[in-house]
């Protein structure tokens, strides 16, 4: 066997070594996408107390009539901080989504589309929040929003504030704060495009009807 030859065989064997581990961190990483989901999966279902009818309250807190816990996460590349506070005077819609879950992937062009559509009107604006926490890793994050192209700003909860005193007990999960600050809605579950305007608007109705 000459040297020419003996050089092909271990490049195809490197090539071959390099293929099965690829191939066994894809799996791994899959795998434990489905165990995520099956753990969220398990979860599903309303809380009881999101059919809780809407009570002010100055207590913070994840539920209707609360005020939303204030939050400052960065941006998905990293390129600012984005403070909850900053939508103060407009009605926020707080989507909390991960990468590996079907039914966020099926709302988002929802969500997009309802974003585009109101980029003009400065009484709304859509966050979303990837709870990084549950992620395989952050760049299944980021390249899921790539995939997307989302418009809208979205930021990492790396550090599982959002997850955990928003009570995220399953995904997508979806919050609309009003321009006091205060939760009108939380919702569990895929939305479409108008199942998110209903949101919106039922939202207004609630926060119109609320005395000062």
């Amino acid at each position: 066997m000459n040297k020419i030859t003996s050089l092909v065989i271990v490049v195809i064997a490197l090539v071959v070594v390099g293929y099965v581990i690829i191939d066994h961190f894809n799996t791994m990483e899959q795998d434990a996408n489905q165990q995520r989901l099956d753990e969220y999966l398990a979860n599903q279902g309303l809380d009881p107390r999101e059919e809780e009818e809407y009570v002010e309250s100055d207590e913070y807190g994840p539920y209707k009539g609360m005020m939303a816990p204030t939050f400052s996460l960065p941006s998905w590349d990293d390129s600012k901080d984005i403070y909850l506070r900053d939508y103060e005077g407009s009605f926020v819609i707080i989507n909390a989504w991960a990468s590996w879950c079907p039914p966020c992937r099926d709302e988002i062009p929802y969500l997009i589309e309802f974003h585009e559509n109101y980029l003009d009107d400065e009484n709304v604006h859509v966050l979303g929040v990837n709870i990084t926490t549950t992620e395989a890793n952050v760049s299944s994050a980021v390249t899921f929003i790539n995939d997307f192209n989302i418009s809208y700003d979205i930021v990492m909860d790396h550090d599982g504030f959002v997850e955990r005193n928003y009570r995220i007990f399953s995904l997508p999960m979806t919050f609309v704060v009003d321009p006091d600050g205060r939760i009108v809605i939380r919702k569990t579950g895929f939305m479409d495009y108008d199942m998110i305007v209903d949101i919106y608007e039922e939202a207004m109705e609630i926060y119109e009807k609320t005395p000062s």
